[in-house]
């Protein structure tokens, strides 16, 4: 697989002085500034799906070696050099000021939910609904079910668990709770990060 390389040619600059009678120079420093570090791209694995093949290796990608897509790659790939399989593409998303990476998976959604205290006597203490929810398409019923509904927090632990009447109406789903998954870039591309000037260059990676 073709990997794309860019250098960064930084000069050496040579403080020198030399005795009037002695044409030799004396070095008395050598200055060499931080070097910015080479976007090296990870290398495609082996087995790796085609149709998740990098932006990087895209004639569409501009460039820009650390935007949200060249990001989402770079974990995808590493979660698949460290024996995560079986995702079919991912979410890039930023919540609260922090951006995570939701891989996603056949036949399950990520949901986030939230209470509300607008009803002074709620029906049974359904005050749970779902303030966000994404995953593959085929999802898409279970999702649109859960839309608009009030639950009680004993129902909400069990549609996570995916057991009870609700979820048994949705065979071979599954629930993941978006606040507790997905994976921050910083926690998982954790060499490319500790490279000399990514901390700083790289909001990811703070």
């Amino acid at each position: 697989m073709k990997r794309i390389l860019i250098l960064s040619v930084v000069p050496i600059a040579i403080l020198a002085c030399g005795d009037t009678n002695d044409n030799t120079p004396i070095i008395h420093h050598v200055v060499t500034p931080e070097p910015k570090p080479a976007d090296d791209f990870p290398e495609v694995p082996e087995g790796y799906p085609e149709d998740l093949m990098p932006i990087w290796l895209s004639e569409f990608f501009d460039g820009d070696p650390i935007s949200p897509h060249v990001i989402t790659d770079r974990v995808l790939i590493a979660l698949w050099n460290q024996g995560e399989r079986g995702f079919l593409g991912a979410i890039y998303k930023i919540s609260n000021g922090i951006a995570k990476v939701y891989p996603l998976y056949p036949n399950v959604a990520y949901i986030s939910w939230d209470t509300t205290e607008e009803f002074e006597d709620p029906p049974d203490g359904r005050t749970w609904y779902v303030a966000g929810a994404f995953g593959t398409p085929e999802t898409v019923p279970l999702r649109s079910d859960l839309h608009d509904k009030f639950f009680t927090k004993e129902e909400v632990e069990e549609i996570m668990a995916g057991e009870g009447d609700f979820m048994a109406k949705h065979p071979g789903m599954g629930l993941l709770d978006e606040d507790k998954t997905g994976y921050k870039p910083k926690d998982v591309l954790v060499d490319y990060c500790n490279q000399p000037g990514n901390r700083a260059r790289v909001p990811y990676c703070r």
